[in-house]
């Protein structure tokens, strides 16, 4: 798998990520796990395959340069995660009306999504 890996340092909060540059509307995801704090949050987006990071202060934007690299990526995280009992890892993706969660269901990936209630079966 290639991957672009970028880090940093800014301490802040994840609300700041939140309501700003990885916010829905700016085409991210929030990935939803047990570990979800005002020091820890992580959102992804689709469309420029890229996952972010805020863990205490340490940002860390993940660039894969494949739809199926960004898959198998989600799909590490999630597994990673749901490993060590911080589960379940459920990306948040606006619902069936939002292109973040359209472009994850096309990714097949509709797997690691919350289910809204229009979708339940």
């Amino acid at each position: 798998m290639t991957a672009t890996i970028e880090r940093g340092f800014l301490q802040t909060d994840r609300y700041r990520y939140d309501f700003g540059p990885c916010s829905l509307a700016k085409g991210w995801a929030q990935i939803d796990t047990a570990q979800d704090a005002s020091y820890f949050g992580q959102w992804t987006n689709p469309e420029s395959r890229q996952v972010y990071s805020y863990i205490e202060g340490d940002q860390t934007l993940t660039t894969y340069e494949t739809d199926a690299e960004y898959a198998e990526g989600l799909r590490e995280l999630a597994a990673w995660t749901n490993d060590r009992g911080h589960g379940p890892c459920l990306i948040d993706a606006g619902g069936a009306d939002c292109i973040v969660h359209q472009h994850l269901v096309a990714m097949g990936l509709s797997d690691l999504m919350h289910i809204t209630a229009g979708e339940r079966p």
